[in-house]
């Protein structure tokens, strides 16, 4: 979803007027093939989300871009934008999310709730927020997010839909939609260098290579009896109905903005083996399943894997008494260290 925040201020032919205050109809001014015009708008939605009990409050909480952030009186004040809001700059639109910097952009996880508004126009366009160019909404399906809307109400609203479901990536946005770290990567440098320039310090985060792993069978937390080359061996207690492979997992949007990569990412396992009494089963990286907590598989070359989100259901299937569950993995990565609103310990810079 890409909404503005409450008490943003939006452009129109006589002054900037709160966004709250704009209704279906209002004239607000556009910018059109570099031109700036007026036009009608043709619906306003809004939806308040409570980022504090939100379970992934990374995909909800609000990005803010500081004043001056992108350029001279670009925004003219601070702008509060929802992560996936795409902001028109460098002749091409790049989703606020891939910005933050850690200085003049950062997104704000501790907030408790944001109401989100958007704007639709006939055609997709940018208005200014702020005095800032960003995108007009464009269905991608979702309207039953806004209150507005006629018919059913979302009643769980998730901020960021899956990439593969993006419209934008359909070329039908009025600039390009850039979304690949190399394209992106040096509008991200550049205004993190002015960041710098604008006196922000952008702290370090505090990070681990220790993933932490265990497994949670029926509440009961059980640790690897050995472990070495990358393989955990877990003994489930016979009777055990359900078990999850927990570990720390990373955002790598924290990591680098620009990469466009908002999953919780926990271990990659490349294979996971069950025995007990009934049989021995070797599962592969790639097994179907509705189990949560798994990300699609992956593969390099001959290698494969698929990663966890930190909190992955393990297919247990017929277990006859004690099992012996093997997890292979492909290592440890960076995990930076988060508190319980998955807000990113930070250190002096």
């Amino acid at each position: 979803m890409r909404c503005v925040a409450a008490g943003t201020r939006i452009r129109t032919p006589s002054g900037a007027v709160l966004v709250e205050a704009v209704r279906d109809s209002a004239e607000i001014v556009i910018l059109r093939n570099g031109v700036q015009v007026v036009e009608s708008v043709k619906w306003v939605g809004h939806r308040e989300v409570d980022i504090k009990r939100h379970a992934r409050p990374e995909q909800a909480a609000p990005v803010k871009i500081r004043a001056g952030a992108i350029a001279e009186g670009q925004p003219s004040r601070d702008l509060q934008l929802s992560p996936e809001h795409a902001i028109f700059i460098d002749g091409a639109l790049i989703q606020a999310r891939s910005l933050v910097n850690g200085g003049s952009i950062t997104q704000e996880r501790g907030t408790d709730s944001v109401t989100y508004y958007h704007i639709e126009l006939d055609m997709h366009g940018a208005f200014f927020a702020e005095d800032l160019a960003v995108e007009s909404y464009l269905d991608n399906g979702d309207r039953s997010f806004f209150e507005t809307e006629d018919g059913p109400l979302m009643l769980h609203p998730q901020i960021a839909s899956r990439a593969e479901f993006d419209v934008r990536k359909t070329g039908v946005t009025f600039a390009p939609f850039l979304t690949e770290p190399e394209a992106v990567e040096p509008t991200w440098r550049r205004l993190s260098e002015r960041s710098k320039q604008l006196g922000y310090v952008a702290p370090g985060l505090v990070t681990t290579n220790e993933a932490d792993l265990h497994i949670v069978a029926d509440g009961r937390i059980l640790r690897p009896t050995a472990d070495g080359d990358r393989r955990f061996v877990f003994v489930l207690p016979a009777g055990v109905a359900s078990a999850t492979l927990v570990s720390r997992f990373a955002i790598p949007l924290d990591l680098a903005a620009y990469a466009d990569d908002a999953r919780r990412i926990g271990i990659a396992v490349s294979s996971i083996s069950i025995g007990s009494r009934s049989q021995d089963v070797v599962i592969p990286f790639d097994f179907p399943t509705d189990a949560n907590g798994w990300h699609e598989a992956e593969t390099l070359g001959s290698s494969a894997w698929r990663w966890t989100d930190g909190s992955a259901e393990l297919p247990l299937g017929d277990v006859d008494g004690t099992a012996v569950v093997t997890v292979v993995c492909r290592g440890s990565d960076q995990y930076p260290v988060y508190d319980d609103r998955a807000r990113p310990l930070q250190k002096v810079a």
